[in-house]
């Protein structure tokens, strides 16, 4: 799974910032007497014994039905920002696919607006919400246990796009159980966001605003 690829390699990735004591480090030149016989053979350090492994991860097993989403709702944007923010449910999720979201980004004012993100598709990042219960993700869902699960398994990049009066950038994303969630689409208030940036042309950065938006999503009891 994508997913589990990414929490191995962020695993990884935190141990390398570790202090880590390895034979090497304790070992220190100790100087030689003349009554020690120095030995014809040297055997080859015991470091090389630690190999790299696969880590233990689990398949991820969330308990309980797949709930229906009650509903969403979009954030306000702050008054500097000419653009309106909106987010549909176009499809429940079930045991077999996640939810369908529709979200889409409208320029209000009379003029273009250079549009940039962090992510390589407008107009949402894939990303968790707080707690980690649901992902919001471009692609399909692996089954587990009779829940659609997945993870933003999507590299940061940047995409951009120069949005004309009246004009809308939109998209659809899958919402799906988190793969490191423990129950099937969790009821409760999940909250999502994405930070944006807008300029009046590319590389003017005078008129550069930045922002965060994004949605919320209520799942029934």
């Amino acid at each position: 799974m994508k997913r589990r690829k990414l929490l191995a390699s962020a695993v990884l990735t935190g141990l390398a910032g570790c202090s880590l004591t390895g034979p090497n480090d304790e070992a220190t030149d100790t100087p030689s007497r003349p009554d020690t016989e120095t030995p014809t053979t040297t055997e080859t350090p015991t470091a090389t014994e630690t190999e790299t492994s696969d880590l233990p991860f689990e398949e991820p097993t969330p308990i309980g039905a797949v709930t229906p989403v009650e509903s969403v709702r979009a954030h306000s944007l702050p008054e500097s920002v000419p653009f309106e923010g909106r987010v549909e449910l176009l499809e429940q999720p079930t045991s077999s696919q996640g939810a369908t979201l529709s979200i889409s980004l409208r320029n209000t004012d009379s003029r273009s607006w250079f549009l940039r993100i962090t992510a390589p598709r407008l107009p949402f990042h894939a990303a968790f919400c707080s707690g980690h219960h649901l992902a919001v993700d471009p692609g399909s869902a692996d089954i587990s246990n009779g829940c659609p699960v997945g993870g933003n398994a999507v590299p940061r990049t940047f995409d951009s796009e120069t949005v004309e009066p009246g004009e809308a950038v939109a998209g659809e994303r899958v919402l799906l159980t988190s793969d490191v969630a423990e129950t099937c689409f969790a009821a409760g208030e999940h909250p999502f966001s994405t930070n944006y940036t807008i300029r009046k042309s590319e590389g003017d950065d005078e008129s550069l605003i930045a922002f965060t938006w994004g949605f919320d999503v209520i799942v029934a009891e």
